[in-house]
């Protein structure tokens, strides 16, 4: 594929419990190795570097085996990287109901880092996952700071759902999905990753994201020196790609506009 190949289509409607309901708007997004190139420092090395500085330290905890199933305060402090404004009192309170039998760590120890696109929406796991959700549910610890922390030690199966995000994936004309208000955080995290996995699988996506998967890496694996090489699986590459489009461009230094539903570099 080119650069003018690689392109994410988002529909206007998508596969729910109830039937096809309204993402949020059918477009096209174009430019995406670039724009992963941008969110990563690869394009303009000046720019921010909160996204690589956030996947290198998964990249780097990851080389201790155990780490995937624990959860740290340095984990949550390490959220802030991706705007969680997570608080001190928040890791506290967390901590605390991370321990011991009916806790996060041994609901996180139960599910699998399966790549999300093989998990289908009846797959026993889906229990699982909305038990952890539940038992992450403490203090002020909503649905965008849970998978920014769940995102680190189950990479392959777990997307950051902030506000953006959803905002892509739900008609969204407040901040929260409509779809998912009378639903407490761990039923609507669960529905939307499935969700989330239509899109994966919509069209040519996955195609796309494997190839931008192949060429992204390479192009990270000469940064960092000494640093464990940062590695992005395809669902942190769709979620970045979404995030990036639904505002996040505004964020590198005015080199984005926006033309009608597409997101393009000046």
């Amino acid at each position: 594929m080119t650069r003018e190949d690689l392109r994410i289509e988002v529909p206007a409607t998508l596969p729910g419990e109830s039937g096809d309901t309204p993402t949020g708007g059918a477009w096209i997004v174009a430019q995406c190795r670039e724009k992963l190139e941008e969110k990563y420092g690869l394009l303009d090395p000046s720019g921010t570097r909160l996204s690589y500085e956030f996947d290198s330290y998964v990249a780097e905890r990851s080389r201790d085996g155990a780490w995937s199933n624990r959860m740290e305060g340095a984990d949550l402090a390490a959220t802030r990287l991706m705007h969680s404004n997570v608080s001190d009192d928040e890791i506290d309170a967390f901590l605390r109901a991370a321990e011991g039998p009916a806790g996060i760590n041994a609901a996180l120890a139960d599910i699998e880092d399966r790549p999300l696109a093989n998990v289908g929406p009846t797959d026993p796991v889906w229990t699982r996952v909305e038990e952890l959700l539940s038992r992450m549910t403490v203090g002020g610890v909503g649905l965008a700071k849970m998978t920014k922390l769940l995102c680190m030690k189950r990479p392959r199966l777990v997307p950051m759902l902030d506000s953006l995000v959803l905002s892509s994936l739900y008609f969204t004309p407040s901040k929260w999905p409509r779809e998912l208000a009378s639903d407490p955080y761990c039923t609507a995290g669960v529905k939307a990753m499935k969700r989330f996995r239509e899109l994966l699988l919509y069209g040519n996506n996955r195609d796309v994201l494997a190839v931008l998967s192949i060429t992204i890496n390479e192009e990270l694996s000469g940064r960092g020196g000494n640093r464990v090489p940062v590695h992005l699986d395809e669902v942190r590459l769709l979620e970045s790609l979404l995030w990036f489009d639904r505002g996040g461009y505004l964020n590198f230094r005015g080199r984005w506009v926006k033309r009608g539903e597409t997101v393009v570099l000046v």
